[in-house]
Order: C-alpha cells, then sequence, then structure tokens
C-alpha cells in the first residue's frame, strides 16, 4: 500500500453541554462550522470516551489518546510540564505544576489562576528560582514560567519522594492546604516539610515583589501565592517509534501538551506564534502541520483555548474560537488531500461552560481519508456524531484505529 499520512487534530476540552444562552445547545452545536461539518460529512463520525466516562486532566486524556497506559506510563503532571517548556530534569527530582494565585491574608484561594492574564509572570517565577530551603541544603528548588498563570517548578536533592499531595490547593475558595506525605517513608515526609517551606516563602517573596507594587498602583489585584501541584519523578517510558513503529510529530504551545509528546518522542515541531492561549496563531499552526506532516506517519495538532474558555465559564468566547478553529481547518483541508492523507478531528475531555471543570461526558471525534466508510453525519457536534459510524470508542483505542489506518497495526496473535 502507499505511504500514507495521519493527522490527528485534539481541541482541549472540547465536548460541553447545553447553555441556557445559546437556547439548550453546546458551543459547537451554536457555532458555525463549516469545514468541521465538511470533515464529518466526508467521512466516519462517533464519540470518544477518553477514560471511560471518568474526568480526567489534560496530560493524562493525550497519553491514553496515544495509546499509553494510564497509570504504568504516567509520571504525574509536574515533569510533563518541566519537559515541555526545557526545564532541565535528572533522575530523582521531583517535579511540580505551579500556578501564580491570588489569596487573602488568612490563605484562602481568592483566584486559582490569578487572572490568567498575568504580563508579569515572567518575572515573578525567576523571582522563586533557586529559593534556597532552610535546613536542607543539599536541596534545590527550580521554577520556569510556562504560559498564563502556569509554571514547572522541581525539587532536587538526596532523600526526596513524589508521594506528596496538596488535597486542596487549586480549589477557589478554600484555604491553600498544606503539601502532606501519602506514605510513612522519611523521604515522603521531607518533601512535604519542603514544599511547605517553599511555598511559605514564595508567598514572602511575592507579597513584597516590585511588580505587585505596580500592580496595585494600578488597582490590579496582587499575584502573592504558588500552588504547587501534579508531583512526580523524572523518568522515560516507551517511545511511540519503539512501541508503534511510526514516526510522530506535534505542534502545540501549550507546555504541557509539548511535555506529553516530547515524552512518548514525538517531535515538536517550531512554530511561531504557537502560545496555548486564545492568541495563538492558529493559521501558523496550520501551516506547521502542513509543511511538515508528509515527513511523519502521525502529526498531532493541539489546541488549548477551547478548554480555557471552558473552565472560565466563557460560553460566547468558546463558540467564537471554535469558529476561529474551523477557519484555520479549512486552511489546512486546502492543503492536504484526503485521498491519500488521513485526517482525524475531535477533544481530549469535555469541559462544559456550565460546569467549569473537565467532566467524563464523550467528545466527537469525525475520521476522514482514502478508506473510510462514509455515514450520513453532516454535521459535526456532540449530538450528530452520537449517530455515526464509529460508534463510541474508548479513547484507549484511538491509536489503533490510526495505526490500522495506516496499515502499522500489528496482528493480534500472531
Amino acid at each position: 500500500m502507499e505511504k500514507r499520512n495521519a493527522i490527528i487534530i485534539i481541541l482541549d476540552g472540547l465536548g460541553d453541554l447545553p447553555v441556557p444562552e445559546f437556547g439548550g445547545l453546546t458551543p459547537l452545536q451554536a457555532a458555525k462550522n463549516p469545514n468541521l461539518d465538511r470533515v464529518a460529512a466526508a467521512g466516519a463520525c462517533g464519540l470518544v470516551l477518553v477514560a471511560g466516562g471518568k474526568a480526567v486532566e489534560s496530560d493524562l486524556a493525550h497519553l491514553i489518546l496515544l495509546g499509553y497506559d494510564p497509570v504504568k506510563d504516567y509520571p504525574g503532571r509536574g515533569p510533563l510540564e518541566a519537559l515541555g517548556i526545557g526545564l532541565e530534569l535528572q533522575p530523582g527530582d521531583i517535579a511540580f505544576r505551579g500556578n501564580f494565585a491570588r489569596v487573602d491574608e488568612n490563605g484562602v484561594i481568592l483566584d486559582r489562576r490569578g487572572g490568567r492574564k498575568i504580563p508579569e509572570a515572567k518575572e515573578l517565577a525567576s523571582s522563586l528560582d533557586g529559593i534556597a530551603v532552610e535546613g536542607h541544603p543539599g536541596v534545590t528548588f527550580r521554577a520556569m514560567h510556562s504560559s498564563e498563570q502556569r509554571l514547572a517548578c522541581a525539587l532536587r536533592g538526596p532523600g526526596l519522594s513524589s508521594n506528596v499531595s496538596m488535597p486542596n490547593n487549586v480549589r477557589t475558595g478554600v484555604r491553600a492546604s498544606e503539601c502532606v506525605p501519602l506514605d510513612g517513608t522519611p523521604e515522603a515526609k521531607k518533601t512535604a516539610t519542603i514544599v511547605n517551606a517553599v511555598v511559605r516563602k514564595a508567598h514572602a517573596i511575592l507579597e513584597s515583589h516590585p511588580a505587585n507594587k505596580e500592580r496595585a498602583s494600578s488597582n490590579q489585584p496582587p499575584i502573592n501565592a504558588l500552588l504547587l501541584y501534579g508531583p512526580g519523578e523524572a523518568r522515560t517510558v516507551t517511545s511511540m517509534k519503539d512501541l508503534f513503529h511510526v514516526d510522530a510529530a506535534c505542534v502545540a504551545g501549550n507546555g504541557l501538551i509539548k511535555g506529553v509528546c516530547k515524552y512518548v518522542g514525538m517531535v515538536v515541531l517550531p512554530c511561531d506564534g504557537a502560545t496555548g492561549t486564545a492568541s495563538t496563531d492558529l493559521d501558523a499552526k496550520v501551516e506547521a502541520v502542513a509543511r511538515h506532516y508528509k515527513d511523519f506517519d502521525v502529526t498531532l495538532l493541539h489546541v488549548k483555548a477551547t478548554d480555557s474558555f471552558g473552565h472560565d465559564k466563557c460560553c460566547e468566547k468558546k463558540k467564537a474560537f471554535i469558529e476561529a478553529v474551523d477557519a484555520a481547518i479549512g486552511k489546512l483541508l486546502g492543503k492536504i488531500d484526503l485521498a491519500k492523507t488521513f485526517l482525524f478531528v475531535t477533544g481530549d475531555h469535555a469541559t462544559p461552560c456550565v460546569v467549569g471543570n473537565h467532566t467524563g461526558d464523550p467528545v466527537p471525534i469525525a475520521m476522514a481519508g482514502p478508506t473510510v466508510i462514509r455515514d450520513h453525519v453532516t454535521e459535526f457536534d456532540e449530538a450528530n456524531c452520537a449517530g455515526g459510524y464509529l460508534g463510541r470508542v474508548e479513547g484507549k483505542y484511538l491509536m489503533a484505529i490510526v495505526l490500522n489506518k495506516l496499515d502499522k497495526l500489528r496482528k493480534f496473535g500472531a
């Protein structure tokens, strides 16, 4: 068979639920998406249960969709965030995902994302990089800004453990909880003690930072807290090349997703203007895919802001952004040949605007290409795709569908 390629487009947090402002339609149903509808009409549709109906974070969802085991292969969110933005880790380092946030005088979280748009974020992160941990001279703390309110952070030193947790520290309206060990080992107890010391010191540094004084002078709320979560120990996993015998690449702006892709051995393609925010250059991302996809068996294009608008309960903005993505997909369709190329469009989970968080609801999927059986679906949304040829697909089987179309799937039992 002639060599073929697959492009997978994942709109983060695409799935949604009925929105009163749209007369009971979802943002995807309410949006005008002629190009997504074109993909649906050209091929087969269905729904994806990414994690069997469980609500999952984006990193874990992407690992599942890429064919990896969510328990055995998951290193934790922290190492993936660090890997994605270039914070160098060594074996034994304990990495965390960080959020800049705003807390009151009692430590109650007023905004767990600090308003997202934080122009001073890189400067604030630099002020936390290298915090000294009193009583633990052999331990160092690193911090690097990722995007919006996000950071990657890491502890390096002897006797550390990733088996710690901050039970309530990412929920607005509750007091930021202290880190606690999840087992009785000295390593876990030591790590929890160090994390709490770092968070307290970070609060003091941020409170007195000149950037926050400037924010106060312009009546902006302070960015005065560091929230840490998603601990994990730096490690490796079998690459997609070794596991599936495919060359794979991605185009993404979000640090976490770039980290997932690097973790599984994908090439992260350069793309100026890819930010992982609503201001990302969608045309540049599409152009990067069109320019390079023939060099790889599988190319992943990730778009983040659909998820962000769901979290922020901004249904109108989510709808408008979906329409912008649709326009970019239209340009991609003008640059690829669906007689030779497989195109998959789906989401990694639902982030309903009426909920403001991830849910376990299924997400739509459309698949088009040279050997795809066309069904009757002509509109790409949650309800229409439900009646398509693909039916309900478990997320862990998406990669098998892709490999099968590329004639890369090994015979079971052979």
